[in-house]
């Protein structure tokens, strides 16, 4: 074998050979490689903590924002529907009287033409002078008798009460 051939392989074995078994400078190289792994475990699992916080974060503000956009249109629309229930309440008690009037007079005027000259008759007897009414109205009161009273009314019973008290009969 040549010589320059076993130059180099000596030259490889030399680099080969002390990295084959672990001196004790490597062992805190180790250490802190697990030690930067668990770092970067721990920073991964801490971002992602981070990240579901601020979607929840994010979901809350966009409920906030749609609970303050439903306010204010409620502000905005109560305040109409409150006015309307108002105006219609007003409306009520206004016709309701006006509906109460045509009602009266719609069945006041609903009277048949014999209903009609019935009460025109008995008006214009019970305006006539000699009406038995008037009469009575206009008599003085009988004086009080110990006889029962008769079942007799108007102008006859009168009279007779009035001839059952004298002492002519």
């Amino acid at each position: 074998m040549p010589w320059y051939l076993l130059l180099i392989l000596g030259f490889l074995l030399s680099l080969f050979l002390p990295s084959c078994h672990t001196p004790e400078s490597s062992i805190p190289a180790r250490e802190a490689l697990h030690t930067q792994a668990e770092q970067n475990r721990r920073l991964a699992e801490l971002q992602q903590t981070w990240m579901q916080e601020r979607q929840e974060l994010f979901r809350q503000r966009d409920t906030l924002e749609r609970e303050r956009a439903e306010w204010a249109t409620a502000r905005v629309r109560d305040p109409v529907i409150a006015a309307a229930i108002l105006r219609v309440g007003e409306l009520a008690l206004c016709v309701t009287p006006l509906a109460l009037c045509w009602l009266l007079l719609r069945t006041s005027t609903s009277n048949t033409p014999d209903e009609l000259l019935a009460e025109v008759l008995l008006e214009a007897h019970l305006a006539t002078p000699d009406s038995p009414v008037l009469r009575l109205e206009a008599r003085p009161a009988a004086p009080l008798s110990h006889s029962p009273p008769s079942r007799l009314t108007g102008p006859t019973a009168a009279t007779q009460t009035d001839d059952a008290d004298s002492p002519e009969c």
